[in-house]
């Protein structure tokens, strides 16, 4: 009765650390999807801002071409008249705002990717960080059932001694 009431007991025990086991497993896998999916999203926000980089400075280059020719222009409209050295400059003006609010436009772009980009590096570090704790918990989880099984046979080895001395005690005369 005590035999098999150990024998129960192992049998409970080893289905609860079965089913932990499963779990965590489970845990581990979607973690590491859920790093994987992240590791993707920031690789392709690096390569946002790179673009957004080059393209701030193709801006900043076309920019300063468009100050050496509007300087050029300017420098022959002021030999010609007041009047037209005027326009152009209200025309150079209006055209030098519109490349600085596209610049500041960028620019915001830019640093909103950059903050996004840190706060998924965070998030990835603690991700990081859980699973390696998850993988700690497998490995421990792991021992425990190797432990279990251990134990398990121990109780069988003990089961059959008891079964042995039982017999042994019945097959000698009284």
């Amino acid at each position: 009765q005590i035999v098999e009431s150990m024998r129960a007991e192992m049998d409970q025990l080893q289905s609860g650390m079965e089913r932990a086991t499963e779990k965590r497993r489970g845990e581990v896998e979607d973690l590491q999807q859920e790093l994987m999916q992240l590791e993707g999203r920031a690789l392709k926000q690096e390569r946002e801002i790179t673009a957004l980089k080059m393209q701030l400075e193709e801006s900043k280059l076309e920019h300063k071409a468009e100050v050496v020719r509007l300087k050029e222009a300017l420098a022959n409209m002021e030999k010609e008249s007041p009047l037209a050295t005027t326009m152009a400059a209200l025309h150079n003006d209006d055209r030098m705002l519109e490349v600085r609010e596209r610049l500041e436009q960028l620019k915001a772009r830019n640093t909103a990717l950059q903050e996004e980009n840190l706060k998924l590096g965070g998030r990835l570090e603690r991700k990081v960080i859980e699973i390696k704790s998850l993988e700690f918990e497998k490995a421990r989880a792991e021992l425990l059932d190797n432990e279990n099984e251990s134990l398990r046979r121990q109780v069988k080895e003990l089961g059959a001694i008891l079964e042995a001395g039982a017999r042994t005690k019945s097959t000698r005369p009284s």
